[in-house]
């Protein structure tokens, strides 16, 4: 019986073992799986020891994110759903009872959250509904005063970021539209206010001078900002509709101001950008001329100032400096056509030539107007050893000769007073011009406009600038007494075609179309001079350092061997090219004449009479030298757009 017992035992235990499965966890390589008791796989949700997981349709267990049916979820890397927070790599997220994925706001511990759509807990700025609200590093809302970076914000109860007028504490504050707390002197809604360093209004309003961003205001007594003419102390102030201060030039009605860097409203003269302009007592610009402190004053329609006259009195009369220099050796070419005689007891023909006349006895003959000696005498020729000076006869005349001279003769006295006279030309005669500033001039304007075609002149505009402002010489004038000196530039003495050489010391030769000129600096006796004559074949080879040379101006160009002792100059100063020879002429001019120590001859009719030491250091003996240099002048004055001009008129006693 006891055998069958167990047989039976047996068969009963293999039998359940073989209908009955086992339910629960599964691990099959790194993946995990449920076991229903049904023996299949579960998938989907599983709720297993209180805890909530997911297993996919191929039953391995869900960890991580997870999306089902329109919500997130997050498991754990044991499978096991998360609640509540939960960072993920390094973002913090919040998952609610049901595990689902929090977004927008969570109040959480009497604390409020805010979570991306993302479920991205924000930190920092964030705006929600068009209302910014900060949170902090935990995530947490501020609310209260805040400080960011250097800047404060209020937020409100509900986090939101204050604006516009604040009250806290008992105390006034204003927040700007990007809701930043401001401090110190601001303007608002049209008034100035001023708030402490902690933001706290001090003073409902401000009056006066209020900057704004890069503009000045003026506030009122009644706070608003003063727009047009304001008088502030002593000075007017100009502002436009918006309320900001003007600079510079202003139109108002029909009437110019000119508004300083300051603001303040410019009266009486102004340099502006390089032009001089006049405002009166009211602040208008001046248009028409006027006369005031003994000068005279002349304006452009645009108001710059165009001339100013003024008067220099003189303590010789008019008379006295027609004196003084018909004693000078005062010349004109007025009567160059006009007939000259010698006596013939002063020269003896030339055998065979009838037509030549050589000087006799040893001292200068005069040549006269008429044939009496008691004719006006109209020069000289000067007899010399070596030479033997001849003259060129024309025709006899009973003990007369008529000879060929000229075309330089004395001047009468009635030529001298007219010109020496200031009232036989207007004041704004260019001869009265100060030559001691310049305009400004570019040398691509002189070029084009004024030396275009002036032979060894062209194109030389750069030289006439350097030299003007090397030397404060005006460089119109330069260039018009150039012009006049040398032809538009085609004299032998300006172009080159002069050679210089040095034959010892004091001793030179100028090489004048195939001629030799010897030029020597002595001592006659009295004094020291120079003495030039003519060498017909003379060796080039007893010369050294032989040069061209250049002279633009007649530097040195007496009337009795001008070309010979104006290239003999040049070779001196080493003007061997043109430019240096402009430049050194401005030099000369600028030092001797124009800003001389004593002299200070800085207009033309200074420079040909000087009135206040008349008869000495005068630059020319040409009584008509001064008029002849204008029309060059007035014509390249008339190119330029703008210019101011300074004359300075001499005033003769009675």
């Amino acid at each position: 019986m006891k055998k069958v017992f167990f047989i039976c035992f047996v068969a009963v235990v293999t039998l359940f073992s073989a209908n009955t499965a086992y339910a629960g966890w599964e691990k099959s390589g790194s993946s995990w799986y449920y076991k229903n008791s049904s023996g299949n796989y579960q998938s989907g949700w599983l709720y297993d020891g209180g805890t909530w997981y997911y297993l996919g349709s191929n039953g391995v267990m869900k960890t991580g994110w997870l999306y089902d049916k329109g919500t997130w979820y997050y498991l754990k890397s044991s499978g096991a759903m998360a609640t509540g927070w939960v960072q993920v790599g390094g973002t913090w997220y919040f998952l609610n009872g049901s595990g689902a994925m929090k977004t927008g706001w969570l109040k959480q511990g009497g604390t409020w959250y805010f979570l991306h759509s993302s479920g991205a807990m924000a930190t920092g700025w964030i705006r929600d509904g068009g209302t910014w609200y900060y949170m902090k590093g935990s995530g947490a809302m501020a609310t209260g005063w805040l400080l960011d970076g250097n800047k404060w914000y209020y937020l409100s109860g509900s986090g939101a970021m204050q604006t516009g007028w604040l009250s806290v504490g008992g105390a006034t504050y204003y927040l700007n539209s990007s809701g930043v707390m401001l401090t110190g002197q601001q303007v608002i809604d049209g008034k100035a206010y001023v708030f402490s360093s902690s933001g706290a209004l001090t003073a409902s309003k401000v009056t006066g001078w209020v900057k704004e961003g890069s503009s000045w205001n003026y506030y009122k007594s009644d706070g608003t900002k003063a727009v047009g003419w304001l008088q502030d102390g002593n000075k007017w102030y100009y502002f436009n509709s918006n309320g900001e201060m003007r600079t510079g030039w202003l139109l108002d009605g029909q009437r110019w101001y000119y508004m300083g860097a300051s603001g303040a409203m410019v009266t009486g003269w102004a340099t502006i950008t390089g032009r001089e302009y006049y405002f009166n007592p009211s602040g208008v610009m001046n248009t028409t001329n006027f006369t005031s402190g003994g000068k005279k004053y002349t304006f452009f329609a645009s108001g710059a100032l165009k001339s100013t006259t003024s008067y220099t009195t003189y303590s010789k009369s008019l008379d006295e400096m027609v004196s003084i220099q018909s004693k000078v050796n005062a010349q004109t070419d007025l009567y160059r056509n006009e007939p000259s005689y010698v006596h013939k007891e002063n020269i003896t023909l030339v055998e065979g030539n009838p037509n030549k006349g050589k000087i006799t006895g040893k001292s200068s003959i005069y040549v006269y107007e008429g044939t009496s000696k008691d004719s006006r005498v109209v020069g000289s020729i000067k007899f010399d050893e070596k030479s033997e000076a001849e003259v060129s006869i024309k025709s006899s005349h009973g003990d007369w000769y008529e000879v060929v001279y000229g075309p330089w003769k004395n001047a009468k006295d009635n030529d001298i007073k007219y010109y020496v006279n200031p009232s036989n030309f207007s004041e704004d005669d260019f001869q009265f011009l100060s030559l001691s500033q310049n305009t400004g001039i570019s040398a691509s304007e002189i070029n084009s406009k004024i030396l275009s075609n002036s032979g060894i002149l062209t194109g030389k505009g750069q030289s006439f600038v350097d030299g003007s402002k090397q030397y404060k010489v005006n460089e119109l004038y330069l260039i018009s007494h150039a012009l006049h000196e040398t032809g538009h530039g085609t004299s032998a003495l300006s172009n080159g075609s002069i050679e210089v050489g040095e034959i010892e010391q004091n001793k030179y030769v100028s090489f004048q179309s195939g001629k030799a000129y010897v030029a020597e600096y002595y001592y006659d006796g009295l004094k020291w001079t120079w003495k030039v004559n003519e060498e017909t074949n003379f060796d080039r080879s007893k010369a050294k350092n032989i040069k061209k040379t250049y002279n633009m101006f007649g530097i040195g160009a007496v009337d009795s061997a001008p070309a010979t002792r104006g290239s003999v100059t040049a070779y001196q100063n080493g003007w061997f090219t043109p430019e240096a020879a402009i430049i050194g002429g401005a030099k000369y001019i600028g030092e001797k004449y124009i800003h001389h120590s004593t002299y200070k001859q800085d207009t033309l009719y200074k420079m040909r009479w000087n009135p206040a030491t008349p008869g000495t250091h005068q630059y020319a003996s040409d009584i008509g030298w001064a008029t002849k240099q204008v029309d060059d002048l007035v014509r390249m004055y008339k190119n330029l757009d703008y210019y101011t001009l300074y004359f300075d008129v001499p005033v003769y006693k009675n």
